[in-house]
This record gives structure tokens, C-alpha cells and sequence, in this order.
């Protein structure tokens, strides 16, 4: 039978042993210094996430953290609803669109109201889809329950006088109808409360037009 020798018993000189009051003290101020450690890193951390939440409802509806923590779903569109989108903000779906929507709708409407991005004022969008780029519109899930609701809001609101709509060409629609970039700026420099809904994508020559009226307060992007 094999057996298994003893281990050493090791017997340290007075030099070499460790002080027990040393030891409990400096594993105390090990102590001390993690929690401050993981204090401090616990403050920052709230730190940032209340700045970034409130950077967020600052500057409105954020879309980048939407599409990261909302449930939704792409709607590619063709040549002819980017047509439409831009210059109605209507998108009639077609029945491929209809399908694909219905495997996370229980309700699929005929026609969506298109929100446009710089439009809502927090992370509640008013409708239920938003044109997120030019061939996109995202239909966000968890509004899905009041779709047709908020879509005819959307649709409502671009009938009203002072409401125009821009497409991703950078020409301007009322009701549908094209207006020349000179009649829109009389409008928005002679009346108060001009509504604008802008593209994803804009022409930088037409954004800064439009940035410049934006800083003289006569055009607002808020539905």
C-alpha cells in the first residue's frame, strides 16, 4: 500500500512571520480603498447615465437609442413611397409590406401617418412609424396597440395651413402640393407657428436655409 509522507511543518523565524495586527490592518484598508473604489466608480457611472438621459430629453427623441432598446420593424420602401413619404408623409403598404408587418401586428392599417425624425419632443413618438431614411420607415412596436390612432393623427396635422412638408429632394410640400422655396420662406417670415417636417436626409445646401430660419425662430420642426 502506498502512503502518503507527512507534509514539512514549517516553522518561521520571528523575521519572517507575519504580524497579525499588520496583516488585519492593512486588509482593512484594503477593504477601505475597494469600497471607495467601487463607490466612486458606481457615482460615475450614474453620473453619466443621468446626463445621457438628460442630453436625450433635451434634444428630444433620440433615434440611436430607440432602435437599440425599442422593439421595431424596417419597412424598405420603393421608388415610389419615398415619392410619397417625402411629399405627403403617407405610406401606403403594399401587401408583401402588409404580411411581413402582421407576424408582430395584430392590426396592420392600409395606410401608416408618417412621422418625420426632428418632429417628436421625447422618446413617445406620436405615430406609430417614422421615416428613419430615405428607403426606411420604422414602425416602433410598443405603439402598435393605437396605430391607426396616431397615424390619422400624423395625416391630420399636415393639412393644417402652416404645416409643410419637405422630401428627401429638399422641395417643399403643402397638402401635397410642391411650393417654391421663396413662397415657404414669405410664409414662415410673415406668419408665426410654420411647421416644417423634415427628411432623414437633407441637402446640405437646403439645411442651411432652413438652419438659418430655425435660428430666427420662424420655423419649428415639432408636429
Amino acid at each position: 500500500m502506498k502512503t502518503t509522507k507527512p507534509m514539512p511543518h514549517l516553522v518561521l523565524s520571528p523575521a519572517l512571520r507575519p504580524d497579525p495586527t499588520a496583516i488585519s490592518g492593512a486588509f482593512r484598508q484594503k477593504q477601505i480603498h475597494s469600497s471607495l473604489s467601487i463607490t466612486n466608480v458606481l457615482t460615475q457611472a450614474l453620473f453619466c447615465l443621468l446626463f445621457t438621459v438628460t442630453s436625450t430629453l433635451a434634444d428630444g427623441f433620440n433615434l440611436e437609442f430607440s432602435l437599440e432598446t425599442n422593439p421595431h420593424v424596417t419597412v424598405h420602401l420603393s421608388p415610389e413611397q419615398i415619392i410619397e413619404v417625402g411629399r405627403t408623409r403617407r405610406l401606403v403598404l403594399t401587401q408583401e409590406q402588409k404580411e411581413k408587418l402582421s407576424y408582430n401586428l395584430k392590426n396592420v392599417p392600409d395606410v401608416f401617418g408618417v412621422e418625420s425624425l426632428r418632429e417628436p419632443t421625447c422618446s413617445c413618438c406620436i405615430s406609430p412609424a417614422m421615416w428613419t431614411d430615405t428607403d426606411k420607415v420604422t414602425v416602433w412596436l410598443d405603439r402598435s396597440s393605437e396605430a391607426e390612432q396616431f397615424s390619422q393623427h400624423a395625416l391630420t396635422a399636415r393639412q393644417k395651413d402652416l404645416h409643410f412638408v419637405m422630401d428627401s429632394e429638399g422641395r417643399i410640400f403643402h397638402k401635397g402640393t410642391e411650393v417654391s422655396f421663396d413662397k415657404f420662406s414669405d410664409t414662415a417670415n410673415t406668419k408665426n407657428g410654420v411647421k416644417l417636417a423634415m427628411p432623414p436626409v437633407c441637402p446640405p445646401d437646403v439645411e442651411k436655409k432652413i438652419d438659418v430660419m430655425i435660428s430666427k425662430g420662424r420655423v419649428s420642426f415639432k408636429l
